[in-house]
């Protein structure tokens, strides 16, 4: 079923498969040398990781399920995942385009600084733009490391459920298990979200894409040119502290999704 697909490919299907193979095997050994309750204990961790692979899968389909039903969405949390490439494509031409907005601002003082009788204005250019600068700095930082951030997540992809299955069988490594797994169920939902909404708020917004020449009339008058960035600015500001915030959530339900995955493992073991 298309709303139960998790993100893997065939390499990181040897991970849970080796486990599994191993734990099997092993027990196998326990068992025929007569030690049975070790031969039951790790035969039960191999049958816990094929479980912890199906919670996952159950839990992608009620996130699926939400989506497409109760919020009307129609991309998967799979198709989420697939959009990470896009989504780092995305966040990179925000944070272009605040670079462009620096340099606009940087080019007009330029221009003013080589005018005979008005190169003054330069410093009050610049401290008339100070916040916008300042903005701009601020989200081109912020998008640039969302737009690594993705490229990190798209090669991590295939392999957060095959580990993350297989540690979960650990009591030392149980925490780390589950923190992938959960990556696998909130990151790359969030990351790909974030990035929609942020570029239908700047690319895809007037104010914020059309970056002006720094050669047109204006470029003279310091109060014309901040009012110009001002609304680029803000919207500059309103996206990145949204991610901020969104990021900050997705890490809070990372963190308690990986605590409750841990708790689901310990729930499957016997008692």
């Amino acid at each position: 079923m298309a709303g139960a697909e998790i993100p893997m490919n065939i390499y990181s299907l040897s991970i849970p498969a080796a486990t599994i193979l191993f734990f099997f095997v092993y027990s196998l050994f326990l068992w025929e040398t007569g030690d049975r309750v070790r031969a039951k204990h790790h035969m039960f961790n191999g049958i816990q990781v094929v479980m912890m692979i199906g919670v996952v899968g159950l839990l992608f389909t009620v996130a699926n399920y939400i989506i497409h039903n109760i919020f009307g969405i129609a991309p998967t949390v799979y198709d989420a995942w697939n959009a990470l490439d896009t989504a780092s494509k995305e966040f990179e031409m925000i944070y272009r385009k605040c670079v462009d907005w620096i340099l606009f601002i940087a080019r007009s003082r330029a221009v003013v600084a080589i005018i005979p009788f008005v190169s003054p204005l330069s410093d009050v250019i610049g401290s008339a733009t100070m916040w916008e600068v300042w903005a701009f700095s601020f989200a081109s930082t912020t998008f640039l490391a969302l737009s690594w951030f993705a490229i990190i997540l798209t090669y991590l992809q295939p392999w957060l459920l095959g580990f993350g299955a297989a540690l979960t069988v650990s009591d030392r490594l149980r925490l780390v298990g589950g923190g992938m797994l959960a990556i696998l169920l909130i990151m790359g939902p969030a990351i790909t979200g974030l990035a929609q909404y942020t570029y239908a708020n700047t690319i895809q917004n007037s104010d914020f894409n059309n970056v002006p020449a720094a050669q047109e009339w204006y470029a003279v008058d310091p109060v014309n040119i901040a009012a110009r960035a001002d609304p680029a600015a803000n919207t500059a500001i309103h996206v990145t502290i949204f991610s901020v915030v969104t990021m900050v959530i997705a890490g809070l339900l990372t963190a308690g999704t990986s605590a409750a995955l841990g708790s689901v493992a310990i729930m499957l073991r016997p008692i």
